[in-house]
């Protein structure tokens, strides 16, 4: 069974996302990398080809296979019981519910993937990533590929740095926040890690550089096994959707209950920073100007 070090454990809490390099050891990747292969093209095929692969690259999502996978050992890698046992280590649950699992294929020159920073929590909790609702869930990537500096890194930022961020919007630009930019560390590790973050840390994905090079790897959320408020709708980004915020604020309490918020007796409603960001969350106006917010 997987241990988290003490170190490791006080880097997730201070951080809010932690890298476990070579995770898997890379043999045990053998199978797993051979039927990714049977359902994307490697590299070198996409770089060949590329007008073959067209659907892969409409959108940078578009390249998103969805688990269960006709691979059992890439729909078992996604479950394995070391990651089980470290995700419940950081979740404090014995065995952790896996609400997202696919694969995702990026190819350098294909579309743009860069991304501005966000916190994913937006689009996947209708909560707010308060102290008590931020251990509600995680996210993980495993690498099934090299990450270097060309090859699309993810890029993170210190909670340490950003908690006194307002919740809204939950996506900033370099422009709006250039200190995000200015203190992002990229995630570069060998295939067979693993990343582990918040939804309450900022990250983006970063454009793949290298001349007919792909990125691969598995795109996971596991949460706690009661928080129903906790979930993930492909193709809908729900938590920016402007027509969300509006239906929340115009819900009764059996509506919203409905729809997945904690009961009324959950201990969440107990707490008054919860009620003040939630207000502040769904009271959000798209293009509201925002000052730079300067770290204290």
């Amino acid at each position: 069974m997987a241990v988290l070090t003490g170190d490791q454990v006080a880097s997730w809490k201070r951080d809010g996302w932690l890298l476990l390099r070579r995770f898997f050891d890379p043999e045990r990747l053998v199978t797993a990398r051979q039927e990714m292969f049977d359902l994307v093209p490697t590299a070198v095929e996409y770089a060949a080809t590329p007008e073959r692969y067209r659907h892969l690259v409409l959108t940078q999502f578009s390249g998103m296979r969805s688990f269960p996978f006709p691979g059992v050992e890439l729909s078992r890698l996604c479950v394995h019981e070391e990651l089980l046992s470290v995700v419940g280590n950081l979740l404090e649950v014995d065995t952790p519910l896996v609400y997202q699992a696919q694969l995702w294929a990026k190819y350098h020159g294909a579309i743009a993937y860069e991304q501005t920073h966000h916190r994913d929590y937006a689009k996947n909790t209708m909560m707010v990533p308060s102290a008590s609702c931020a251990e509600d869930f995680l996210e993980a990537f495993i690498y099934l590929s090299d990450i270097g500096p060309a090859d699309g890194p993810t890029a993170l930022v210190s909670i340490m740095l950003t908690r006194h961020l307002p919740l809204e919007p939950a996506r900033f630009s370099g422009e709006e926040m250039p200190f995000l930019y200015e203190n992002e560390i990229l995630a570069l590790a060998p295939r067979g890690s693993v990343l582990l973050y918040q939804g309450n840390t900022f990250h983006r994905a970063t454009e793949l550089r290298r001349p007919n090079g792909a990125r691969f790897g598995l795109k996971l959320a596991f949460k706690k096994r009661e928080a129903t408020w906790v979930t993930y709708f492909e193709g809908m980004r729900l938590g920016f959707e402007p027509d969300w915020s509006i239906f929340v604020r115009n819900a009764s309490v059996r509506q919203l209950e409905a729809v997945g918020f904690p009961k009324r007796s959950d201990r969440r409603w107990g707490d008054s920073d919860v009620i003040s960001e939630l207000t502040l969350r769904y009271d959000y106006v798209p293009g509201r100007k925002y000052p730079n917010y300067n770290p204290p």
